[in-house]
Order: structure tokens, then C-alpha cells, then sequence
């Protein structure tokens, strides 16, 4: 809800100039988080796109919401927030989203978006950059996405053992104090250290030579 209210609500955010021939794709209500998220973003760059965003135009937002979707969303949004007549309801945006995912989301699909997360760690020939992308994707499938510290903490955690190794006893790094860009750059400074050298052996392989 936060990072929601983050690219849509605050007063400080960039408007960008009215782009014609946006398009947003619609959502149809499955039960699949990476889908919502998808469409999410979609939604907010194309409410960016066409300067609904901020904290005004809110009743836009809501119209923009429900041409975008479709099927049994679509029918969901008729009849519970289209056609509520409960003077106590004050629909927003925001409020909306979030009612449109607990209705969509399954809690099995949340329990096993948090255990693909808790389980994820980082595997032989996967880079750092692709560990991490990976990782941050994860993360935000979550119904209550990890704060800073704690996504530090599991990245270093999932490193492979011979890098987290190398950072923490070679470089002297740890992850309760380090950043995470000094992690990430520390492992990764690792990784181009040693894709150099296995470079070299194959050269000085492929030129007969030997010693390494």
C-alpha cells in the first residue's frame, strides 16, 4: 500500500506531459500475483502517462481503474463499488486496489509467493545481476513486501557460499551494517574477478602454456 501510494498519491511526484496512444492492458481477476502486479504497474505508468497522478484526480483514476477490467473483475467492480450505495463507502483508488487483490489473490496464492521467496537463494553459472533482479521480483509479489534491512539480509544470505564468504571474510563486509549497493558490488566485483581469470587460463590452455 505504501509503494502504491508512493508512485500514485504523492504530491512530489514527476508528471509527465500527456502521451497519445497509450495503451494499459486489463485485468480479468486470476488468481495469479505476478498478473495483478503486471497490470498494476501497466496501470500506473499509463495514469503517469496521461498526468492522473498525484493526489487530485482520484475519481479518474477510479473511472481509468474500471475500463481496464474485464471478466469477473469487471463484474466485481459493478457490483461492489460501481453500484455501492452505502453513504459510509468512500471508494478511492487506493482502496480499491487493495479490496480488487484480497478478492483475486488467493491466500494460497500469498503463502506460496512467501515461501518461493523465503526458499530462493542463488545458484551456480546465475549471475549477481540476475540473483538479485530475480530476488527484487519475488519481493514484490509479496503481500507485504520486505523493508530494506530485511531484503539486505536475505540477499546476502542467498548468495553462493564462496561469495558470501569471500565479501564478509576477504572484504570485511556484513550485511547488518553494509548497504546492500556495497554487497551488490562487492560480489560483483568478485564474480568479474573471476570470470577475468578463468579467461586467462583458457588462453594460456589454448596456447599450450602452462603454470595456471
Amino acid at each position: 500500500a505504501t509503494t502504491l501510494w508512493n508512485k500514485i498519491y504523492s504530491p512530489s511526484i514527476t508528471q509527465f506531459k500527456v502521451v497519445k496512444g497509450v495503451v494499459c492492458s486489463s485485468y480479468k481477476g486470476q488468481d495469479d500475483p505476478d498478473e495483478f502486479n503486471r497490470w498494476m504497474a501497466d496501470l500506473i505508468l499509463y495514469f503517469r502517462a496521461q498526468q492522473l497522478a498525484g493526489p487530485d484526480p482520484d475519481e479518474s483514476r477510479l473511472d481509468v481503474m474500471a475500463l481496464h477490467l474485464a471478466g469477473p473483475a469487471k463484474d466485481w467492480y459493478q457490483d461492489y463499488i460501481f453500484n455501492d450505495t452505502n453513504p459510509d463507502h468512500d471508494w478511492n483508488f487506493l482502496y480499491a486496489m487493495l479490496a480488487l487483490h484480497r478478492q483475486f489473490i488467493s491466500v494460497l496464492s500469498t503463502i506460496r509467493a512467501r515461501e518461493k521467496y523465503d526458499d530462493y537463494k542463488m545458484t551456480e553459472g546465475q549471475t549477481v545481476y540476475n540473483y538479485r533482479a530475480t530476488l527484487e521480483r519475488l519481493a514484490r509479489r509479496l503481500a507485504q513486501p520486505p523493508n530494506e534491512y530485511d531484503f539486505k539480509l536475505k540477499f546476502a544470505k542467498g548468495l553462493l557460499p564462496r561469495i558470501l564468504t569471500h565479501i564478509v571474510i576477504i572484504e570485511g563486509l556484513s550485511a547488518e551494517v553494509d548497504s546492500l549497493k556495497t554487497l551488490y558490488r562487492a560480489a560483483q566485483s568478485l564474480e568479474t574477478q573471476q570470470a577475468n581469470l578463468q579467461t586467462m587460463r583458457r588462453a594460456i590452455q589454448g596456447t599450450g602454456g602452462g603454470g595456471m
